[in-house]
Parts: structure tokens; sequence; C-alpha cells
């Protein structure tokens, strides 16, 4: 689910890392109702750099509507080439 991986992308970069999804899996407890107000929150579980594992979730009226976990890789390089192509 892209959500997710946008949440955890953004958790990383908010760290200072520049990160590329490497697994993840997803567990949907409940449907996601639209036109309703949800929160996606992430964080991060576990590090040994450069791999770190991550886990986020999708709540709705106070309920669990769907958690995932990924394993996200440092890539330091990747920064320095996303700005040269500025």
């Amino acid at each position: 689910m892209s959500i997710f991986d946008g949440a955890m992308g953004n958790c990383m970069f908010a760290r200072g890392l520049t990160a590329v999804t490497v697994e993840m899996t997803t567990r949907f407890r409940h449907p996601v109702l639209t036109g309703r107000e949800a929160t996606v929150s992430a964080r991060i579980t576990r590090s040994s750099h450069p791999l770190y594992l991550l886990q986020a979730e999708i709540v709705q009226d106070g309920i669990v509507k769907a958690i995932a976990k990924a394993k996200f890789y440092d890539q330091p390089k990747l920064a320095d080439e996303l700005e040269e192509c500025k």
C-alpha cells in the first residue's frame, strides 16, 4: 500500500536518511471508510545501520484499520544522485 510506503519513507527522511523499501507486509483489519478522517503514523522499531525496520498504521475513529511492517535500506548516495537531477 503506497500510503504506508510514503509514511515510512517520510519517517526515514525526517531523520536525515535516504532509504529505499526492501520488503513490506500489510495486514488489513477493517475497511477504511472514504470521506472520513484517518491518521497514518510510522515509526522505526529497530535499526542496525544500514537496515531499518519500521511499522506504520492507519487509525480511523479510534480503531486501527491496517498495519504494515517494512524493511528499509539506507542509501546515502541516492540523495546525492537526486540532487544532481535538479
